[in-house]
C-alpha cells in the first residue's frame, strides 16, 4: 500500500520554535494521513474514514500535493463515488446520534445507511427507529433498513394521490 506520508512535504520550524501556519497544515494532513492509511484497512470504521475524508476536503489539506480531492483519494485506490458516499454516511450517523433517543444503537456499516441518504434528515431518525423496532432492537440489517424505506416511500405515495384526486 502506498503511503500517505510519501505525499507530505518536511518543513522546519521557525526560529521561535513555533511551528509556522504551513507547518502546522502539514502536520494536520499528515495526523489525517495516517488515520485514513489506518482507517482503510478497517471496514467497520466507515464512520471515522467518512469524517476524515470530510476534513481533508471540507479544509483542503490534498491541496498541497494533488489538484482535486478527486485524484488525491484516487491516487490511495478511493474511488470518487465511494468517498462521497462514505462522507454522506458519516453525515447521516451525525444526524442519528443528535436525533435519536440517547442509547439507540447506531448504524455499524455504511450499507445499512444508504437507504437512508435518500429521506430528508427529519425522516432520517425515524425509519432508523422503525428499523430498530423491527429488527427486535437490535442493530438492523441493510435490507430491514430498506424496507422501512420503501414502506415510508408507499405510504406517502399513497397520501399524495389520495390528496392530489381530490
Amino acid at each position: 500500500m502506498r503511503s500517505f506520508l510519501a505525499h507530505s512535504k518536511e518543513a522546519s520550524p521557525n526560529v521561535y520554535n513555533r511551528p509556522s501556519p504551513e507547518l502546522e497544515e502539514q502536520q494536520s494532513s499528515k495526523e489525517l494521513e495516517q488515520k485514513i492509511c489506518l482507517l482503510r484497512n478497517k471496514e467497520a470504521k466507515f464512520y471515522e474514514l467518512g469524517k476524515v475524508l470530510r476534513e481533508l476536503r471540507d479544509k483542503k489539506l490534498y491541496a498541497a500535493t494533488h489538484k482535486t480531492f478527486k485524484d488525491y483519494c484516487k491516487s490511495f485506490g478511493l474511488g470518487n463515488r465511494y468517498v462521497y458516499l462514505l462522507i454522506a454516511a458519516a453525515a447521516v450517523v451525525d444526524n442519528l446520534a443528535q436525533r435519536c433517543p440517547p442509547g439507540s444503537p447506531l448504524p455499524t456499516s455504511e450499507r445499512q445507511i444508504r437507504p437512508l441518504l435518500r429521506l430528508p434528515l427529519e425522516q432520517q431518525c425515524m425509519v432508523w427507529q422503525e428499523a430498530i423496532a423491527l429488527a427486535s432492537g437490535q442493530v438492523p440489517t441493510c435490507r430491514i433498513v430498506e424496507e422501512v424505506v420503501q414502506q415510508k416511500k408507499r405510504t406517502v405515495g399513497e397520501i399524495s394521490s389520495c390528496l392530489t384526486s381530490w
